[in-house]
């Protein structure tokens, strides 16, 4: 599996954070250059090496192998980053749509993984089936909007699931599992012409109960996908620096954490 190193201008020998990086298309569409230059401004931006993985896409490979090479691509980081100058203690997950939904998946993996930090960019989170309109009013109130129709949904559904069934299980669909405690601390952003608003939303209310540090921003007035549209809408810059402030401040606080106590 293809994964692309990411790193800042060289900083003498000490270990950097970590940020794996999983894109958006669908399960279908994406690969290491459609977000070359989004995780080129995240490595700059949050100083840190960004490891960007190129999971395999559907109809070639269906559910669940997008989901078994986003967890290969972790335990590779946990085993070997530290050969690459990154720091194995030190590291988050981010992804956009269908990469926010394997970034989800990846993080409910505490057991396996010690992530500090999780961001999540307007993810895909439930495969319900037809009642998803009735749990998400955005489904339904968004259906026809550009560039993520309902019809575009079902399409990428048909070719990563290989059916329109309702599907709970946790790795199709994390905000279905039941127990979300434990989890690092989370950032999720969402659009608010998005038919996925509401259920980003609706994870971050989840994780709240559930006593996770969580914060949640909704872009009103923005499209599904706008991180990638920063040559034409504005919110992309001010959504990217509000990403880079928070791995920053995770990745400060989970090195201050791990710091030896100071001897008197």
């Amino acid at each position: 599996m293809p994964l692309r190193l990411y790193g800042p201008p060289a900083g003498g020998d000490v270990l950097l954070p970590v940020l794996v990086f999983f894109h958006g298309g669908g399960f279908v569409l994406g690969d290491l250059d459609s977000h070359d230059s989004l995780c080129r401004t995240l490595c700059l931006a949050a100083q840190c090496l960004v490891v960007s993985v190129d999971y395999r896409l559907a109809p070639e490979h269906r559910y669940p192998a997008a989901v078994e090479d986003a967890m290969a691509a972790v335990s590779w980081v946990m085993s070997e980053i530290e050969r690459h100058g990154g720091d194995r203690e030190r590291v988050a997950v981010a992804g956009d749509s269908a990469g926010g939904t394997l970034a989800a998946v990846v993080a409910q993996q505490c057991d396996t993984f010690r992530l500090i930090c999780q961001v999540l960019i307007y993810p895909c989170l439930d495969q319900g089936g037809e009642e998803l309109a009735k749990r998400y009013p955005s489904r339904e109130r968004y259906r026809e909007v550009f560039p993520v129709t309902s019809d575009t949904i079902r399409w990428f559904s048909h070719h990563y699931f290989g059916h329109e069934n309702t599907l709970l299980d946790p790795l199709a669909a994390p905000i279905r599992k039941r127990d979300l405690s434990g989890l690092p601390p989370a950032l999720i952003l969402t659009a608010g012409l998005d038919p996925l608003v509401d259920e980003g939303r609706c994870y971050a209310e989840r994780l709240q109960q559930a006593g996770i540090p969580v914060q949640y921003r909704c872009f009103e007035g923005t499209i599904h996908g706008f991180l990638s549209m920063g040559g034409v809408i504005s919110a992309a810059h001010v959504a990217l620096r509000e990403i880079s402030a928070v791995l920053l401040r995770a990745f400060d606080t989970a090195r201050d954490a791990k710091a030896p106590s100071a001897q008197t």
